[in-house]
């Protein structure tokens, strides 16, 4: 009785953001109730703490999805201890609740907390044989990690050693070394990539329909639009199943086809579009590196356009929110942040303001010198 308890209420926690005719905030708040009322039910279930894991990683994906980051933390931090207690410290299960302790730590800003469980993630690695399944986890997750820095051949070496290990059967490296050839420029390299974590995910069920929108964006990259759009399409259905038309994974959907009608030249869908993807952000509160990214895009619409007044205000809006979550080892100095420096100055020379366009021009310039970046150029 009590495990058809815990499966009804997993059953209807997974099921509750797709009742679009609740506000949003409202869904969420009686989601995480729900995963709650899991979490007790588990606890009290023991079995070795088998369904108190999987409810931790079930509740923490859905946080880390919807933008609740710190809550995140704490719940896959849980997990963790809930793995060492069932397993062990030296075991790949609680390699993978480290490995996604360490993303979401990430996600959150919190890069010192973020570097030292990658630090234990590494001394239990250390201790695992090398041809246990899970070592891969660890060139993985710094592959990741060194990918969202922009450090992109470094993460190249580190996600095809993970593949490798792996033996070309996880679909997670799979997926992330299709941004990082993505990142290069790579996209017929990327695009396999993807395909293969497709084959896997078919079997796995791995990225919860997200590789839907990694092919689409890399068939527009590869000006394949018609097959984008199947793509995206494919997307969109499965956003709004799972998550309705206002959900913070759905913004992912919008930005990617507005990238689609801007390619298309149907400019008043692609603003709609890009909008939407905000306007989803800014409901929830949220400002991360994708906040920033989608406030680029927005940059860099206008000033195809030619519209540098506005370019440039979304540009500054994209500087501010990184550098409002910086912190840690990079501070506001990343390469991304050099980039956006160089779209400020270019605005500002069109603009006429020579000296404004000069003064951001140097702060790239510096900060790449800093960086020392050299003749070691990770960047496409």
């Amino acid at each position: 009785t009590g495990i058809l308890s815990w499966d009804a209420l997993m059953l209807k926690a997974s099921n509750k953001m797709t009742v679009s005719d609740i506000p949003v905030k409202q869904r969420i708040e009686q989601t995480i109730s729900i995963y709650e009322k899991a979490c007790e039910l588990a606890a009290k279930l023991g079995e070795n703490d088998r369904y108190l894991r999987k409810t931790l990683r079930d509740y923490g994906g859905f946080l880390e999805d919807h933008g609740l980051y710190s809550k995140a933390v704490e719940i896959k931090q849980k997990e963790v201890d809930t793995c060492i207690r069932r397993y062990g410290e030296v075991h790949d299960k609680t390699v993978e609740a480290l490995s996604s302790l360490v993303n979401t730590l990430h996600e959150a800003g919190k890069e010192k907390e973020m570097l030292d469980t990658l630090d234990k993630m590494g001394a239990i690695v250390d201790k695992m044989s090398a041809k246990d399944k899970t070592v891969y986890l660890y060139y993985k997750r710094l592959g990741e990690l060194l990918e969202s820095w922009g450090y992109y051949k470094r993460a190249r070496y580190h996600l095809e050693t993970a593949n490798a290990l792996s033996g070309n059967t996880d679909a997670g490296v799979n997926y992330s070394l299709g941004h990082v050839y993505s990142d290069l420029g790579k996209y017929e390299d990327a695009l396999k990539c993807y395909m293969r974590a497709k084959e896997i995910d078919e079997k796995n069920n791995y990225s919860r329909g997200l590789l839907y929108d990694d092919i689409g964006l890399c068939l527009l990259s590869l000006n394949r639009l018609d097959e984008a759009f199947d793509q995206l399409e494919k997307y969109r259905e499965y956003c709004f199943s799972h998550y309705g038309e206002d959900g913070m994974v759905t913004s992912f959907y919008y930005r990617a086809i507005a990238w689609y009608y801007d390619l298309k030249g149907d400019d008043e869908l692609a603003l709609a579009n890009y909008n939407k993807a905000l306007n989803i952000h800014m409901a929830f509160g949220i400002k991360n590196t994708y906040t920033a990214s989608l406030e680029e895009a927005l940059g860099n619409f206008f000033k195809l356009r030619n519209d540098m007044p506005t370019a440039l205000e979304h540009f500054q809006r994209a500087l501010a929110i990184r550098h409002e979550i910086a912190d840690g080892i990079k501070d506001k100095d990343d390469f991304k942040t050099v980039r956006l420096y160089n779209k400020i100055g270019l605005a500002y020379s069109n603009m006429g303001d020579s000296e404004k366009a000069l003064e951001s021009f140097k702060t790239s310039l510096n900060i790449m010198e800093s960086l020392n970046r050299g003749e070691d150029n990770d960047q496409k």
